[in-house]
């Protein structure tokens, strides 16, 4: 043999040496679970990795038959390689061993390679498995909560760091009447119905950049605009840095329930005939204003408005013509005032206001001269023409009174001093009022006491006739 062919031979051998010294190295430290059997699936040899998970020793496969050892249906796979020949096989596959019953059910990847002798036969197999139970637990979590979320009865939106929509669950189109592809990249804001204002977006966008979630009730709109009331709870899905990566919103159907506290609270607190608000709520406005004013010394200025002659329509006309009457009073005393100033019905023909700017006494008696005037002006009810007039008494919060009773009375007070001046105008509230007020029920007091106790005597005035001197009549006193 020549220098040059054994040196070519040399290079062969040594190639073929470091290749087995690889494979060996390959085989023996692979983090991956390598078997090799004969066609008759007896175990002619294993690697560390491989008997580690099956907590034995390394020695004591080789004589054993794999599915002696280990039963399990691909058993079935691995006799139709030998018999087809196929090349490569992969599948995933449950084990659970037998001699290990705490390691419960493991989910192992499988590769299956068969080695052919020069016959062509299949010599043995080689096969790597890699665990997978983890993994497949995290895709059974994943198909649960997809389950979940398609089939969840409350609504379910996503949307990316770009605010962005990129999922929604059945719910939420029967919910919005949008299908998936009207709604999927658009901005969420589509849904917005206008009942909020822009404190609102940006109180929810802080909550959700500060603390990552939000939670609260808001009206929006369905694809064909009707109102839709909703309790909205919205969670953001954060990477490792903290930056948003989703967030996840979830939708419950809340509009018959806020229409029925809707319903409850109108009943409570509007007056169903004029639709104005009524005794309850007008006096929880006005004792949070009177509250307001001793807090932070501001002022509250009350007006009282009772009809003249309303009596006389309801006795003559019938009650429905007179509530159609009260109705249009209603009308007219709301076009005099400003937003800011509250109507109120507190009962029969009694009207009240809290007046928006009480410190400006001119304002207020601009707007209690136009009330009066337009109050003033004719009804026309069916065929009948009819008048009626205002008595207005005002009263203000603290110079007149510092509590809500007190200011109710004084109002009531100047507004009886308004009828006894002959009614169809205006009074404010002076302390006379109040002295006149307290005389007035002294003497009452004092009458009703002195009757039992013989206090009254009898006195005969004589009527004379000037012309003769005569005692015509006498006129009767009781003092």
């Amino acid at each position: 043999m020549s220098k040059t062919a054994a040196f070519s031979l040399q290079n062969v051998e040594n190639d073929a040496l470091r290749q087995f010294a690889l494979a060996e190295t390959f085989f023996n430290h692979s983090v991956s679970c390598l078997v090799i059997l004969d066609r008759d699936f007896n175990f002619l040899r294993v690697n560390d990795a491989y008997a580690k998970a099956c907590c034995r020793d390394i020695n004591t496969f080789v004589g054993h038959n794999h599915f002696e050892l280990y039963p399990s249906d691909a058993r079935t796979i691995f006799e139709q390689v030998v018999r087809t020949k196929q090349s490569f096989v992969t599948f995933t596959r449950a084990f659970e061993f037998v001699d290990q019953p705490e390691r419960g059910v493991t989910y192992w990847d499988w590769t299956l390679v068969p080695v052919l002798d020069a016959r062509g036969e299949v010599e043995y197999l080689v096969f790597s498995l890699i665990e997978v139970t983890e993994r497949k637990r995290a895709e059974e979590a994943l198909r649960i909560a997809s389950l979940v979320y398609q089939h969840s009865a409350e609504a379910m939106m996503v949307t990316n760091s770009a605010n962005q929509i990129i999922a929604v669950n059945d719910a939420f189109c029967k919910l919005t009447g949008y299908r998936p592809a009207e709604v999927l990249g658009s901005n969420p804001r589509m849904l917005k119905s206008g009942a909020q204002d822009p404190a609102f977006y940006q109180a929810m966008w802080q909550s959700l950049n500060e603390c990552g979630h939000w939670r609260g009730e808001l009206w929006d709109h369905d694809k064909h605009g009707r109102a839709i009331a909703l309790r909205l709870s919205i969670n953001t899905v954060s990477d490792d840095q903290g930056k948003a990566l989703q967030r996840v919103a979830l939708f419950s159907d809340i509009t018959e329930r806020k229409r029925a506290e809707e319903l409850i609270w109108q009943q409570a607190n509007i007056d169903p005939l004029t639709g104005v608000a009524n005794r309850t709520l007008f006096k929880e406005r006005l004792r949070l204003a009177v509250a307001r004013a001793r807090a932070d010394g501001s002022a509250v200025r009350l007006m009282l408005i009772d009809l003249d002659q309303f009596k006389e329509v309801n006795d003559s006309l019938g009650h429905d013509q007179g509530d159609l009457l009260l109705i249009e009073v209603v009308h007219r005393i709301s076009a005099c005032l400003r937003d800011a100033s509250m109507l109120a019905r507190l009962g029969g023909d009694e009207f009240t206001v809290i007046l928006a700017h009480p410190d400006d006494v001119a304002h207020s008696d601009a707007i209690a001269e136009r009330i009066i005037a337009s109050v003033a002006a004719p009804y026309q009810l069916g065929d009948a023409r009819v008048f009626v007039s205002a008595s207005v008494g005002l009263a203000h919060c603290p110079h007149d009174a510092t509590d809500m009773a007190d200011l109710l009375r004084h109002a009531d007070q100047a507004m009886y001093a308004s009828k006894n001046a002959g009614r169809n105008r205006h009074c404010h509230y002076t302390l006379a009022m109040q002295q006149s007020m307290l005389e007035r029920m002294s003497i009452s007091d004092d009458l009703r006491d002195a009757l039992p106790h013989g206090q009254f005597e009898l006195h005969y005035q004589p009527i004379v006739e000037l012309a003769s001197g005569r005692i015509l009549k006498a006129e009767a006193l009781l003092r």
